[in-house]
């Protein structure tokens, strides 16, 4: 029993370190995710919807998000 104990101590460690790795990495992740939506400026729309095709802004309406953000 002494090992089973022992085993069951390993991998409540290595869950416990899993778990810190994945939460660090996932909001890499999502900094990242936002970085690339705010540079190419898409919409929900577009992202909810990978069908969709996108139109294409006028210059003017690209200035107008970007002094929004």
């Amino acid at each position: 029993m002494k090992r089973i104990d022992e085993l069951d101590d390993q991998i409540a460690k290595l869950q416990a370190e899993r778990e810190q790795l994945l939460a660090a990495e996932r909001k890499q992740a999502l900094e990242e995710v936002k970085r690339t939506i705010a540079r190419f400026q898409f919409t929900t729309d577009e992202l909810s919807d990978t069908k969709v095709k996108r139109k294409r802004r006028t210059k003017a309406e690209m200035a107008a998000a970007r002094a929004a953000a």
